[in-house]
């Protein structure tokens, strides 16, 4: 969904009738991390994994009012590899949703040119030569 659209919060309410329990902030935006502690249900988790590469701004008060627990999260450990990959290959987890654009080796630089500003790419692939 597009959060310039529609609130996220809302549309996770609308979609499962409650607050999730925990949040995952993987973008890294300056505001995801105040968004995500505010849709969180109370005594909930929020997992940082997005890198927020400026100054960012929460309000302590909500996380007190909502008892929200807060963990940041450096990278993954090799068995988060495994378990992953054995989802993909069985299926339980589909990627294709996640993926916007398959570019050639040759596009790789103004893709990254393209990445530095916001807009609707989320995973890229980058196909190379047999």
């Amino acid at each position: 969904m597009n959060p310039k659209e529609k609130d996220p919060a809302v549309h996770v309410r609308e979609m499962t009738g409650e607050s999730p329990a925990t949040v995952f902030e993987c973008i890294g935006v300056k505001g995801t991390l105040d968004n995500a502690i505010e849709m969180v249900r109370p005594r909930g988790q929020v997992v940082v994994v997005g890198v927020c590469m400026e100054p960012d701004q929460i309000t302590p008060l909500k996380c007190i009012f909502k008892e929200v627990s807060v963990n940041f999260v450096l990278g993954y450990d090799p068995p988060d590899f495994d378990e992953t990959i054995a989802a993909l290959s069985s299926g339980r987890i589909k990627p294709q949703p996640m993926v916007t654009d398959v570019i050639s080796v040759d596009q790789v630089p103004e893709m990254f040119e393209a990445l530095r500003k916001p807009g609707g790419r989320a995973k890229v692939i980058v196909e190379f030569p047999h």
